[in-house]
């Protein structure tokens, strides 16, 4: 007969539970300074019926792991008050989030670099008499505001009516920053002639730069990590032609599953598996369904702004609020350039090399016209008839 509640049993007792709390100070300890996603925890114990002893795994979410998800909960917030979140209703529709924040002018735009180059864009002959229009670009990514999808543009188109004052222009405007009201100032008292002209540019919409989906295999936990295994490592560019998926996932790369967006930290490439953190949201990634390639909103801001053959140009922009319809209070410095020296993007032709060879300029011809103050037949008057003597 056994001896219950005898001192041996009370040891034995003692023992195993003093076994079970090092063994959890040990992986509790071990969760906090592990950068594994979950640390497995293994207790003995002996079943107080047959005597018999077993083992039981416990899986602990490490800290790591944790800090991973509140950040994505923190980083999910963020994108709702920035206005770039949508949420899911009860009857299945999707509502984007708006924050209106407070009322204030566009901070002053610096720091935009003069072109060097330009391109064409398709142009018809109502729409701005120059077919191809010429057109130069300017990147205001992180200077305007993420949601903004215009701006105002102050162009002062400089009288060079001559090469020398086109060479005055070069010496003493071209890579000198000054303010519209400097700019202003300073033609004015080297008694410089100029045009102004003002409006409001939208900027292009953009497209995602990439293409690419990536079907989950398989899920497997190696070594504390969780791994999902894809069925290619391989995306494109988002071109009008065909798709060449000449691109591989990398280490940094963002992936959109559902609503919810993941980093790759790790990869394998030998086993086409990856290791992924959350950023934004809690969708949780399972077999046969697919990870997309994720393209940040606003990651380009670029502006386009037609230019002449022989132009001159001192351009200032400003920001616009569009939450409240506000113009910033204070101009850029100018970007100053001289067209004729601009090189065509992805090519060698200078400016005026394509002009004059491959664009059908029909104002040129009504500026002609309008400076020879040329009368047409219909403001004319008709004239007397002959008298024969």
């Amino acid at each position: 007969m056994a001896n219950v509640n005898s001192f041996s049993e009370v040891v034995d007792v003692l023992v195993e539970q003093v076994n079970i709390a090092l063994e959890s100070v040990v992986k509790l300890n071990e969760s906090i300074t592990t950068q594994d996603d979950t640390v497995v925890m293994s207790i003995e114990q002996t079943d107080p019926l047959t005597g018999d002893p077993s083992t039981v795994f416990y899986s602990l979410p490490s800290y790591n792991n944790v800090i991973n998800k509140v950040n994505a909960l923190a980083q999910t917030m963020d994108t709702f008050v920035k206005g770039e979140g949508v949420v899911l209703l009860n009857d299945g529709t999707y509502r984007k989030v708006t924050t209106i924040p407070v009322a204030i002018s566009p901070s002053k735009i610096t720091g935009v670099n003069a072109p060097t180059k330009f391109k064409t864009r398709s142009n018809w002959f109502f729409e701005s008499m120059m077919s191809p229009q010429l057109i130069v670009s300017f990147n205001l990514k992180d200077k305007i505001d993420d949601r903004s999808d215009r701006v105002v543009v102050k162009r002062v188109i400089f009288d060079n009516y001559s090469d020398e004052e086109t060479q005055w222009f070069l010496d003493y405007i071209v890579g000198v920053e000054r303010t519209y009201y400097e700019t202003i100032t300073y033609l004015t008292e080297q008694g410089k002639k100029y045009w102004e002209d003002e409006e409001i540019q939208n900027l292009p919409l953009a497209t995602e730069p990439f293409t690419g989906y990536f079907v989950i295999t398989d899920k497997q936990t190696i070594s504390g990590k969780e791994w999902y295994y894809l069925d290619t490592f391989y995306y494109g560019q988002t071109t009008d032609e065909i798709l060449l998926k000449n691109h591989q996932l990398t280490i940094g790369d963002t992936l959109r599953y559902g609503n919810s967006i993941w980093k790759i930290d790790d990869i394998n490439l030998n086993q086409n598996r990856i290791h992924v953190i959350p950023t934004v949201g809690m969708d949780h990634p399972t077999i046969n369904n697919t990870f997309e390639i994720y393209n940040a909103p606003f990651s380009t801001k670029i502006l386009d702004i037609p230019v002449g053959f022989n132009e001159c140009n001192i351009i200032f922009i400003k920001g616009v609020n569009d939450d409240f319809n506000i113009i910033g209070d204070d101009w850029s410095n100018g970007i100053s350039f001289f067209t004729n020296y601009l090189i065509i993007d992805g090519g060698n032709l200078t400016f005026e090399d394509y002009y004059n060879n491959y664009v059908s300029d029909f104002g040129r011809q009504l500026e002609g016209q309008a400076k020879e103050k040329f009368i047409p037949a219909f403001f004319g008057e008709v004239p007397d008839a002959p008298v024969i003597s």
